[in-house]
Parts: structure tokens; C-alpha cells; sequence
């Protein structure tokens, strides 16, 4: 073949893999003398290698062990710590006691078998709160187990007694305890990826009563230890709740909160014994991406309605910050009118916001302020986006009418119920992945409310 027809060489040999004349090299030295970074030394050139698999794998140096000396053993489960979480003990000055826990999560080795363990104890064992739950992910019907202890002290009244000589006065405050324990057992079944059936069973009891929590302190300024005084005992609740839902899921977050896809969860359950009612819930949320990861619309409508004699025993509350914002600022009408189980709405200072059944829709439209911003070579800013928001919300029970449109200036909330909304604008701050911290400016349209500023932790929804 003429030179002019031959291919043209590389800068490199592939045969002797030695560079042409003229190239630039480099020089190995080994121990047994100087060679060309570029060629391999004589035991380890491919001429010398065994020329099929089978050599291959009987020569003593290159070949795989035999396969057929391995042993088999039976897999068994054997848990092991994860995760422990920093043991915390201190001392509560109000309530003269000593309050410390910690949790434990364990698995096996190839993570199908997940066990949690976690305690605090405040003061007393009888107000301890306690989780014990169990995981198995080993087939595709999934299903959680555990039991739970928490109990929950609201405050009722306070007072200052001074006894007869006047020289000591006791410091009293009367709460309701609740001790909540809950049994459960939920499965879910996947379809694909995305989509899933859910079905599981409560047990619940809770138990109620009055507890004072008191100290005497004389005008030396000597105080007793605080002490604690159960009153009044009330009838305890028990009752089952069986439930299934379907659930689907293919969104995909940003920095703080999804940027694409739907979200979706429609449930259902009926609760017996001692309270009797039916709850349905439905959960939709799109996210639109007008421009990827940069400009997002994002929605939601949220429905929950209770049903039956005891449907107002738990009321829902929408002036959450990230139900309907504007309507209660620092989030104390919640406790107000949510704390106190079966009150109804006596106790609530916003009664507008409360109700055994609820309906939301919220719009955002959400763009990044910040997205990377570094400061020097080891620190940046964390990522800000920010939104434009409208929220709507009512909420309403039974025997009472619910409408459409703006409320009459007569409306007597306690008969009709009118939607509550609101428009603003709001900042997210990924702090660094321990946290996302939110800022909303929301303006509401009902008369007589005040713009205002409301802060809350969280993703958006």
C-alpha cells in the first residue's frame, strides 16, 4: 500500500505504545531502571496477558475465585442505630421540674426493616410522652405499626391568694390536661412511581382532667417547690378510625417548595365509639411552570368535611399561615379555638376561622430573588425566592349556611358563613437546609382587618 494511502499515525504508537520522533516524553525510573512513562513494564505488557477468559480465570494472579465454593447463608433481619438523636436534659424554673429525652432509629442492613424509638419525660412518668414504631418496606404492600403517649396541658385561669396571716401567698394556675395515646396500624400499595393506595386503622384514648399547679412563696421571698394537684378526673374518650386514601405525587422541588408537577390526596374515614362522625378530605396542588425552576403558578384547593353527631368535636381552623393569611397574626386564635377538644366555638376569639368543615384555594405566583450568591471562597448567601399570593377560605358547621361572595354588613357569623381573602406577597429563606423560614406581607379584604407581617417555618405548600 502506497504511504499516501496509509492512515495516519497518532502521536502515540499503538502498537509500542512509544512516542514518534520529535514528540515530547517523559522518563519513568523503577527499580529495575529508567523506561518511558508511556510503556508498560514486561510483566504487565498485554503480549504477556492469557490470550481467552478461561486462561484468564485459571491463572493463579488474574483469575476469579470459583464461584461454586461459595457458601449461602439465610438472611436475617439484625438491627442496627442509624440515627441517635443528642440526649436533652434541663430544668424548667416555672414548673420546678426536670425535663430531658432523646429518640433512636434503627434498621437493618439493607433498609427494609426500620424501627424508631424516642421518650421525654416532664417531671413525672404520668406526664411522659413516648413513640414506639415499626417499618417494613421488604415487599411492595409496605405497612407501619406503633403507639404513641403524649400528653397536653392548657391553661384555664390563674390566680394569687394570699392566706390568713398575709404573709404567705400561693401562685395558682389551673390547666385541662389531656394524656392522648394512639394504636395504629397503615399500609400502602404503589401502583407506579407516583400513585398509591393507603389504608389503615386508629386506636385512640384520651384522657381529661383538671390539674392545679401551684407554689407558695412568703414575703421573705422563700418559695416551696412547685407542686401539682389533680383535681377533677373527666370521662375518658375512646374511639377506632379506619381510613383509605389514594395518593399521587409527581412533583419536583426547587429551593423552597415544588416547581413542577401535581400533588393530590383524597381520603376518607369514619370514626366509632364514643365519638361518631365521618371526615373527607381533598387535596389538590398543581405547579405550572411558566418558565422552569424560575417563574412558577402554583395553586391548591383543600376541602375537609366532618359529618355526623360529634363532627364538631375536633374544629378545623383556616387562619393558619399557610391556609388563609392576614386574619390572626401571631396564630393565637388557633390555640383559642382548637385546644380546648369539643368546646366548639365558644372559646374562639376569631369564630370566623373555625368550623367542622373547611374549604381553601390558594394561588402563588413564585420567582427567585437569590439564587447563588457567593461571599468570597467558602461562604455564600442561602438561596431567597420570593411569591405574590390570593388566599380564600371558609369555614362553617353544622346548622349553619354556607355562601358565596362578600359577607352583608348585618351577617351574623353564627348563622351564615362568607369566604375570607386575602393578597399579599412573601419571601422564603432556604437556610441552609436546616430550615426554611418565611416572611408574608398580607393584606386582608374583610373591613375592619389591618395589613400585617406573619413569620412561620415551613416549605410552601
Amino acid at each position: 500500500m502506497p504511504d499516501s494511502l496509509a492512515k495516519p499515525k497518532t502521536a502515540f504508537d499503538s502498537l509500542t505504545l512509544r512516542p514518534r520522533t520529535g514528540e515530547p516524553t517523559s522518563t519513568y525510573r523503577a527499580p529495575a531502571g529508567s523506561r518511558q512513562s508511556s510503556v508498560l513494564p514486561v510483566q504487565e505488557a498485554v503480549a504477556d496477558l492469557p490470550p481467552s477468559i478461561a486462561a484468564l480465570q485459571a491463572d493463579p494472579l488474574f483469575g476469579l475465585p470459583d464461584t461454586s465454593r461459595f457458601k449461602e447463608h439465610p438472611y436475617h433481619v439484625a438491627f442496627h442505630p442509624d440515627y441517635i438523636a443528642d440526649p436533652s436534659i434541663g430544668y424548667t424554673p416555672s414548673y420546678g421540674t426536670f425535663a430531658g429525652g432523646t429518640a433512636f432509629v434503627f434498621s437493618d442492613l439493607l433498609g427494609n426493616h426500620q424501627l424508631a424509638v424516642a421518650g421525654n419525660v416532664y417531671g413525672r412518668l404520668s406526664d411522659a410522652s413516648a413513640f414506639v414504631g415499626y417499618a417494613n418496606l421488604s415487599h411492595r404492600l409496605q405497612y407501619t405499626t406503633g403507639i404513641s403517649q403524649d400528653p397536653v396541658y392548657v391553661p384555664i385561669s390563674g390566680s394569687t391568694t394570699p392566706d390568713q396571716t398575709g404573709t404567705v401567698v400561693r401562685f395558682q394556675t389551673d390547666y385541662l390536661r389531656y394524656v392522648i395515646r394512639n394504636l395504629f396500624v397503615s399500609g400502602q400499595y404503589p401502583f407506579n412511581r407516583f400513585s398509591r393506595v393507603e389504608t389503615g386503622v386508629q386506636l385512640n384514648s384520651i384522657s381529661q382532667g383538671f390539674v392545679q399547679v401551684f407554689q407558695d412563696c412568703s414575703v421573705a421571698g422563700y418559695c416551696t417547690d412547685i407542686q401539682f394537684k389533680d383535681t377533677l378526673s373527666l370521662p375518658t374518650i375512646n374511639y377506632a378510625t379506619p381510613s383509605v386514601a389514594f395518593v399521587s405525587d409527581n412533583t419536583l422541588f426547587g429551593t423552597t417548595g415544588p416547581v413542577i408537577g401535581r400533588r393530590m390526596r383524597f381520603q376518607a374515614s369514619q370514626s366509632v365509639g364514643k365519638l361518631t362522625f365521618s371526615d373527607f378530605l381533598v387535596d389538590y396542588r398543581r405547579y405550572d411552570p411558566i418558565i422552569f425552576n424560575t417563574l412558577t403558578f402554583a395553586t391548591r384547593f383543600l376541602s375537609s368535611i366532618s359529618v355526623g353527631p360529634d363532627e364538631g368535636f375536633f374544629p378545623k381552623y383556616i387562619g393558619r399561615p399557610d391556609f388563609v393569611r392576614g386574619y390572626d397574626r401571631a396564630n393565637f386564635n388557633f390555640v383559642d379555638c382548637t385546644s380546648i377538644i369539643g368546646s366548639g366555638q365558644t372559646s374562639c376569639a376569631n369564630a370566623q376561622l373555625a368550623g367542622s368543615r373547611v374549604a381553601v384555594a390558594n394561588a402563588e405566583l413564585r420567582f427567585p430573588i437569590i439564587r447563588r450568591f457567593d461571599v468570597g471562597s467558602n461562604f455564600g448567601l442561602p438561596p431567597l425566592d420570593g411569591l405574590i399570593f390570593y388566599d380564600a377560605g371558609l369555614a362553617w358547621s353544622k346548622f349553619q349556611t354556607a355562601h358565596l361572595g362578600r359577607a352583608p354588613a348585618n351577617n351574623d357569623p353564627n348563622l351564615n358563613r362568607y369566604p375570607l381573602t386575602s393578597w399579599g406577597a412573601g419571601l422564603r429563606l432556604n437556610l441552609f437546609n436546616l430550615a426554611i423560614l418565611r416572611w408574608d406581607y398580607a393584606v386582608p379584604l374583610a373591613t375592619g382587618r389591618k395589613p400585617n407581617w406573619t413569620f412561620s417555618l415551613g416549605a410552601s405548600y
